[in-house]
């Protein structure tokens, strides 16, 4: 018993000392060393999972380790991506009573009052998207706002209270999985390949990305629809209103809801959808021309999109992303519509809410590794092994910040996806139907 706690305590100093090279002293430019640790880092979170993970007694004990691991990276400023910068941008300009819809950051920073500011001038260097309108829905703004009001001229500042809103809604994402575990009747220590996956903690608690809120609006929406509570829409329209691409599940829900279910989530989806993008009803303009211009002009870790692209290249003189990520969208919506329709299929709601999101990160034109933590907090709760493994995989990305061009190697991004294809298809053969019933 003695040699098991000290390789457990081993595992977790281990683990504990990776993380914050990664998150304190690992440039993202540095792509080599940086996959090097993140793949032991990630191998220490398989060993810890299957070697105690399964152990009734430590499944707290590790649960609680998983929080004090996110702690660790609580004073870090965000290594692996700029982002942040932008989210305080946004909510300094909503402070000042600038809508950042409707102004660019470039041209904001000629005016007389913001010009004069040095506190905007430096900020406005560390901006990724000088020349983009916000493309962060009304509900983002907010916690934009909330970071910049608190954290005054601190960018620090702003980042601390960010990453403490985030962080709350990462826990609550954790307690969620647990509760959706037992009724749904999964193996509770599965929480742990969330809690403990080292792209989790990194991107939401590292790097302040948002999907561990969205991913609790989901699992939310997902345990009103067992429960059958009318609260369903309002959690379901939530989650869209902080990223959009939640709405990608609607078809699902709708036909897996009967009765008065489904009118709750219909009218609570619409009118909460309603309420919180209320704030573009003046300026739409701007942030559909964001929207437009990211899926119409971005393009990163794509597969089967650049795929397509490289075929055409070879006959046409332009990147044909103009036509192609409308069509791949348009491509996309009508399999997740035609795998909602199809009862034949053997899914039940967990399922296919993961075939939902997979179906549309394999035909989108970006997949930051961000992105895949709503699909893998899912996935947790299924036999499947695919969004795990991508995990991993998907980290070879960052290779692309370590070059000028900010485009991934053609080589690291076939090994990253024939993995992908592979686990795929092993969950593919040894997935068996679920039983999910509403109760």
């Amino acid at each position: 018993m003695r040699d098991k706690r000290i390789y457990l305590g081993g595992l977790i100093l281990f683990y504990a000392l990776f993380l914050v090279l990664l998150g304190y002293f690992i440039p993202r430019s540095q792509f080599v060393l940086g996959f090097f640790t993140y793949a032991l880092l990630f191998g220490l979170f398989l060993l810890l999972y299957d070697s105690f993970g399964r152990l009734r007694p430590l499944y707290r004990t590790l649960l609680a380790t998983s929080v004090i691991f996110r702690l660790l990276l609580f004073f870090a400023v965000p290594e692996l991506s700029d982002d942040v910068y932008r989210f305080i941008w946004d909510g300094h300009l909503l402070l000042q009573g600038i809508n950042p819809y409707v102004h660019l950051p470039v041209d904001i920073i000629s005016s007389l009052e913001i010009a004069d500011s040095e506190f905007f001038r430096d900020l406005f260097k560390m901006l990724n998207s000088q020349a983009y309108h916000s493309v962060y829905p009304p509900t983002n703004q907010l916690i934009f706002m909330i970071g910049a009001a608190i954290g005054q001229e601190s960018v620090f500042g702003s980042i601390l209270v960010i990453r403490t809103i985030l962080l709350g809604f990462d826990l609550a994402v954790m307690l969620m999985l647990h509760k959706l575990a037992k009724v749904f009747n999964r193996p509770r220590c599965r929480v742990l390949l969330y809690a403990l996956n080292p792209l989790v903690i990194l991107e939401i608690t590292g790097n302040l990305h948002f999907e561990g809120i969205v991913l609790f609006f989901v699992l939310l929406t997902l345990w009103y629809w067992y429960i059958k509570h009318k609260g369903i829409g309002i959690a379901f329209g939530t989650a869209i209103g902080i990223k959009l691409t939640p709405i990608l599940l609607a078809p699902l829900l709708f036909l897996r809801s009967e009765g008065y279910l489904r009118k709750w989530l219909i009218l609570g989806t619409l009118s909460t959808v309603l309420i919180l993008f209320i704030p573009l009803a003046f300026s739409w303009e701007g942030y559909l021309e964001a929207l437009k211009l990211y899926h119409g002009k971005f393009e990163f870790n794509a597969s089967v999109y650049f795929i397509f692209r490289d075929l055409i290249m070879v006959w046409l003189d332009f990147n044909p992303i103009a036509y192609l990520s409308p069509l791949l969208t348009l491509l996309s919506a009508l399999l997740i519509i035609w795998m909602a329709v199809k009862r034949k299929f053997p899914l039940d709601l967990l399922q296919g809410s993961v075939w939902t999101y997979m179906i549309y990160f394999l035909l989108h034109t970006v997949i930051h590794p961000w992105y895949i933590i709503i699909p893998l907090g899912l996935a947790v709760l299924t036999n499947y092994k695919s969004l795990t493994i991508w995990s991993l995989m998907i980290f070879t990305s960052y290779e692309a910040y370590s070059i000028p061009q900010t485009e991934s190697s053609a080589a690291l991004r076939f090994i990253q996806y024939l993995i992908l294809g592979g686990a795929i298809i092993f969950d593919l053969k040894r997935s068996r139907p679920g039983s999910v019933e509403q109760r």
